[in-house]
């Protein structure tokens, strides 16, 4: 079997494909979202094709910005927060 028949296994990548990939940020608008942000964060940030995400806490009562910043977060992840709840298009105007 020479390389042009060789088949890849289903959601593999070459390097090459990754570099042709569109580098995206993902802005994350959370309000009160304490238990479901950090996987919304670890989904995007598990995709090849996003370069950083960007968590803006729309000021969260429930303990959002506190899910984090624990700190384990890579350089991709930037958290933003509002002092008060200004509404999700401030939160993604924000975010930009």
């Amino acid at each position: 079997m020479n390389r042009k028949q060789r088949v890849q296994a289903p959601g593999a990548e070459t390097a090459r494909q990754r570099a042709l990939l569109p580098l995206l940020t993902v802005i994350v608008p959370a309000y009160n979202e304490a238990a479901t942000v950090r996987a919304a964060v670890d989904a995007a940030r598990g995709q090849s094709c996003v370069a950083q995400v960007i968590v803006v806490d729309d000021g969260s009562m429930d303990g959002t910005s506190a899910a984090l910043a624990d700190g384990s977060w890579d350089g991709r992840v930037k958290v933003v927060a509002h002092a008060v709840n200004r509404g999700k298009g401030a939160a993604i105007r924000t975010g930009l």
